[in-house]
């Protein structure tokens, strides 16, 4: 079957192991990029140009610049509830 059938015919679902559904390098990779990227976007460097560390205000209106750090807060919480999600799996993996 082509890749374009398996688009629109995908194979069918099975069951993951619970090794498969809980990945804790991959769990803890997602949580500190989220947190990485959230603090970024808060942060005024996605909006400083040149030497001189000033915000063009034409380039980067107030409201965009409001609507890109409530994404950075949005990337923070996901990031502490992946990072929660670490602390499950270890304690799983430690105590059960």
């Amino acid at each position: 079957m082509s890749n374009i059938l398996s688009v629109f015919n995908p194979s069918p679902s099975r069951d993951l192991a619970p090794s498969e559904a809980d990945c804790l390098p991959c769990t803890l990779i997602q949580s500190v990029f989220a947190i990485g990227g959230g603090i970024y976007l808060n942060s005024s460097l996605p909006f400083t140009e040149g030497k001189e560390n000033k915000i063009d205000f034409k380039k980067h209106p107030l409201w965009w610049q409001k609507s890109v750090r409530g994404i950075g807060i949005l990337l923070i919480g996901l990031g502490a509830y992946r990072f929660g999600e670490v602390g499950q799996i270890v304690y799983k993996k430690k105590f059960e």
